[in-house]
């Protein structure tokens, strides 16, 4: 509490000085010591009210009570904290009682627990008791067992003897079969270099074949090439003469389209003329009927006009159905159709100046007649101004068209030419590049084969040099351990030599003894002292040869377990050849399948290439058709150079595989090849037969899949270029039927 959490007001100031004195003494705050003072007040109350007169000299006496009357406001505030504090100790009290109750639940955990301690102690007790009693059963049994163990050592050491003796001729034995593994492992090796020699001679006489099938199929390409490339260039010329043979076709056409033209107008504007001379006559024979005339006039004029109309109509339309037919071609007639044009134009003018002279000349004689006359002529202007006009426009329009369609052939033309000419130089440049990538794998390959070689020999000499160190490390092992057998057997003759020597001397010492000893063994049985002695004899001999002799079998023992060990692995890496030979064979079925899919693909390709070239049509553009053509060479060149590297992984693969597989036949242990037996070698040597005839049909066959591959790329460039000048003839032969 601080100190301002007690205000005491309506206190004197002297009670409150000593208050404030009281509480400095006593060490405490002022609000501590006055609720301290009422508390005590307050308790001293309750218990003896009665007798508060009488304490109240000597509570007066020892401390002065501060608290203020009952009746004022600062009594109430006292009498609030006071029971804000019974409050407060009700709740102390409370949680003490809690925690007495947590105590004593607590101590009779315990004693629960020091129950069950007690009970877990008698328990283990119990169970040491019996434990202990089974021990001393277990102790019993192993002294019976050691008494018959003791029993069994002597049959041990007869079969000991017997072991001794088997493992000596084991040991001679693997002697002889070390020789014999010495012998298969020369053989094997005088094979393997026959074997290396005929793989290395295969592998050169295979990458010379290639490159020179390679070489001659690449210039059977190239020739085939150049004389597409001819074929293509005497196509062009070909086109070209046709095209200029189908301008005069043109020519010859539009001219007589012109005449025939020319020819109906003039005999349109003769039988006009006729006609007119004819009305002229009636009119000078016939005034009456002037009116009906001009009619007839009018009509046989709508006649002539329609007429003149219906043979334009028919011109134009011709020349309409000329220019689509041969809207390619029709550009070259430019200059001949503006002349043909120039001269019609002409001849209509010639022919309009000859009837407006033969109508001045008869002005005079239609004098009567001159309205319907003027009319007439009126009219006539008027239809020779709309045939003018429409004429001159679908000339125009014509002449428009036919230079339009003349300029966009030569631009095509000469598109073609420069394509064809694009075309030329990137195949040239393809199949140089087709060249280039060949040589330098067929290269690649030749290195790799040479290094593989090389990497491979070396690898075998090494094996064969730690083989014969081993088989040397081998063989002076065993003559080192013969000899310290044979020392041993020798210390141990020597040993019992002299036991024999030393129980001579025993005896000889001993003679009163042994006189006693006979005297005893009259009175109990010769015989059985003396088969006594001898099994006490033959147990000291054999309970001293038996840590030799353990030793020595446990070294034997250990080196013929050795031996089958690496007699099973050399067993795994023949079953590791099998598996290998195996997979070889799975590799060529393999390699057999793809060879089929890619020409599956080929022709696929080629398929294609036939609908896209059939689907397209004369508008098409030949750039297109050139880039696609372009793509799928590229395309089959690089499947193609895919499956040469494919083909050189494959045997780099197989090289790397076999040297593997001989690089663990060559490290396997030399113990195991001396453990084999002759059987095992021969059969060895027949495996390694078998692998390389194997070897040499994979070659094989990986050569006439290559040849397949590259007849294969042959005929396809052959193919396609034989496609491309179908495509040009057709072309040319659908020009020459348009």
């Amino acid at each position: 509490m601080s100190e301002n959490s007690w205000v005491l007001k309506g206190v004197e100031p002297e009670v409150r000085e000593k208050a404030v004195a009281e509480a400095a003494r006593l060490g405490v705050n002022v609000g501590d010591y006055l609720t301290d003072m009422l508390l005590r007040s307050a308790l001293i109350d309750q218990v003896n009210a009665l007798g508060e007169a009488e304490t109240a000299p000597f509570a007066h006496e020892e401390a002065v009570n501060f608290a203020p009357p009952p009746e004022s406001p600062e009594g109430f505030a006292v009498r609030h904290r006071l029971k804000g504090l019974e409050r407060r100790l009700s709740a102390s009290v409370g949680g003490l009682d809690g925690a007495i109750h947590a105590v004593d639940t607590a101590l009779y955990d315990v004693t629960a627990r020091l129950g069950e301690t007690e009970a877990l102690a008698g328990d283990t007790a119990h169970a040491l008791g019996q434990t202990q009693q089974e021990i001393n059963n277990v102790v019993t049994g192993l002294q019976l067992h050691i008494a018959v163990l003791e029993d069994n050592m002597g049959a041990l050491g007869q079969a000991q003897d017997e072991r001794a003796g088997g493992l000596s001729h084991r040991i001679d034995y693997v002697e002889s079969q070390a020789r014999a593994a010495q012998q298969a492992n020369a053989v094997l090796a005088d094979a393997h270099e026959t074997l290396k020699h005929a793989v290395a001679e295969d592998f050169s006489a295979f990458a010379h074949e290639i490159a020179d099938r390679l070489g001659a199929g690449l210039h059977d390409v190239r020739s085939a090439a150049d004389a597409a490339a001819e074929q293509a260039d005497s196509a062009v010329a070909h086109l070209i003469q046709e095209l200029r043979t189908m301008r005069d076709v043109l020519d010859e056409r539009v001219s007589d389209g012109v005449s025939e033209t020319r020819a109906r107008v003039q005999a349109a504007f003769a039988e006009t003329s006729e006609r007119i001379a004819g009305l002229t006559d009636r009119v000078a024979e016939n005034e009456r009927f002037n009116s009906r005339v001009s009619e007839q006039l009018r009509a046989q004029i709508a006649d002539v006009e329609d007429a003149a109309q219906i043979a334009l109509e028919e011109t134009a339309q011709g020349l309409r159905q000329t220019a689509s037919v041969l809207a390619a071609d029709i550009a070259l007639a430019g200059q001949e159709s503006r002349a043909a044009l120039e001269n019609t134009r002409a001849a209509l003018s010639a022919e309009i100046i000859a009837v407006r002279e033969d109508q001045l000349s008869q002005l005079a004689r239609l004098k009567l007649i001159d309205v319907a006359v003027g009319n007439t002529i009126n009219e006539l202007g008027a239809v020779r101004e709309a045939v003018e006009n429409r004429l001159r426009g679908a000339l125009d329009d014509a002449q428009s068209e036919t230079d339009a369609r003349f300029d966009a052939l030569s631009a095509r033309t000469n598109n073609n030419e420069r394509e064809t000419a694009h075309l030329r130089q990137t195949l040239i440049v393809e199949i140089e590049r087709v060249e280039a990538s060949t040589f330098a794998s067929l290269e690649k390959l030749a290195r790799d084969i040479a290094s593989s070689d090389t990497a491979a020999q070396n690898h075998i000499e090494i094996a064969i040099r730690s083989a014969r160190a081993e088989l040397d490390a081998l063989r002076n092992q065993v003559v080192t351990e013969t000899t310290a057998l044979r020392e041993d057997q020798t210390g141990i003759a020597a040993r019992l030599t002299l036991m024999d020597g030393a129980l001579a001397r025993v005896e000889a010492d001993n003679a009163p003894l042994a006189a006693r000893l006979a005297q005893l063994e009259e009175a109990s049985g010769i015989a059985e002292t003396e088969q006594a002695l001898a099994m006490i004899r033959q147990q000291i001999a054999a309970f001293t040869e038996r840590a030799d002799d353990r030793r020595l079998e446990h070294t034997l023992t250990g080196r013929i377990a050795d031996i089958e060990a690496r007699t099973a692995s050399a067993d795994e890496s023949l079953q590791g050849v099998a598996r290998m030979l195996n997979r070889v064979a799975a590799q060529s079925v393999e390699s057999t399948q793809r060879a089929e899919d890619r020409a599956h693909q080929v022709e696929l390709a080629l398929a294609d290439v036939r609908l896209d070239h059939i689907s397209l049509n004369e508008k098409a553009n030949i750039g297109d058709l050139v880039l696609a053509l372009e793509v799928r060479v590229a395309g089959m060149e690089q499947r193609q150079t895919d499956a040469l590297h494919m083909l050189r992984n494959d045997i780099a693969r197989f090289v790397a595989d076999n040297d593997a597989r001989l690089a663990t036949l060559e490290d396997a242990p030399v113990a195991a090849t001396a453990a084999a037996s002759t059987a095992p070698t021969d059969d060895m040597l027949a495996a390694f037969k078998d692998l390389r005839t194997r070897i040499e049909d994979r070659i094989h066959g990986i050569e006439q899949r290559s040849v397949r591959t590259l007849e294969q790329v042959a005929d396809t460039v052959a193919m396609i270029e034989q496609r491309f000048i179908e495509a040009e003839a057709s072309a040319e032969r659908d020009v020459k039927s348009a």
